[in-house]
């Protein structure tokens, strides 16, 4: 009994503790011990863990511009709950894909499609999502991930740091003034600030080209993808509404 006991002890306890001490800081949340409290960075494994665990009704679907929403306001507004499925940096395609697999768990009522034309012009394949959609699956692959214990290191590392920060008096430097102007328009710009504001759009009407083209166009096999969801919806009753979230109207000037 003794040494059953001190095998347990030697062996059984660090690996729980060190498993625990995974659980707790792995930026996912996958097991929902924390309540959901997943990092940004870390969808869409998160969403489609939750997906899979919940099973939900109505799905919002884009790109960063659809995932940083406002979900209780726009729950408020829509007077029902709507799990975001988007996530930074998604693609038509791996949109279309998680459409999919969303209606092949569950039964979908209606759907937010947040498309643009940054993520409708590359060749629309399923990219990211099968890896995703394998572990958010299959707990044993997700846990044996290296990639996701080398990030709760850094998450425990990062929360460490910020909790001696803040022991050591300065969590004032942590905060971000507020800036209540909003300039619209380069016109609007202080002249100090204007030079700096129109070489940032320039940067960024260069960083489109290069990703867009002088001429950006839609490919046809995007169209015939969205064509397939939409008449899927229409044929199984599911409400779809696509969302064209707005381009600053200095970067058409500049484009």
């Amino acid at each position: 009994m003794k040494k059953v006991l001190k095998k347990l002890i030697l062996y059984v306890l660090p690996f729980l503790l060190i498993f625990g001490l995974f659980l707790a800081f792995e930026p996912y949340d996958y097991f929902g011990l924390r309540g959901g409290d997943s990092d940004y960075l870390c969808k869409p494994l998160s969403s489609v863990r939750e997906l899979v665990l919940t099973h939900p009704e109505n799905i919002v679907l884009g790109d960063s511009r659809m995932a940083n929403l406002n979900m209780d306001l726009a729950e408020k507004f829509a007077g029902e709950p709507y799990m975001m499925l988007g996530f930074g940096g998604a693609q038509t395609g791996e949109l279309v894909e998680l459409f999919w697999y969303a209606a092949e768990h569950t039964q979908l009522k209606k759907v937010i499609f947040g498309l643009n034309l940054y993520s409708s012009i590359d060749a629309q394949e399923a990219g990211r999502i099968p890896a995703v959609i394998e572990q958010a699956e299959d707990p044993a692959k997700f846990i044996l991930h290296a990639g996701h214990w080398l990030e709760a290191i850094n998450s425990a590392k990062m929360k460490a740091f910020n909790l001696l920060w803040s022991l050591t008096g300065h969590p004032e430097r942590m905060e971000f003034p507020e800036d209540p102007t909003d300039y619209s328009r380069p016109q609007d710009i202080p002249a100090e600030m204007g030079e700096k504001y129109r070489l940032n759009l320039e940067e960024y009407r260069d960083l489109l080209r290069t990703t867009m083209g002088e001429h950006p166009v839609v490919r046809q096999e995007t169209v015939d993808k969205l064509r397939e969801v939409v008449e899927y919806c229409d044929a199984n009753g599911i409400e779809i509404i696509f969302v064209y979230p707005p381009m600053h109207i200095s970067v058409y000037e500049l484009y």
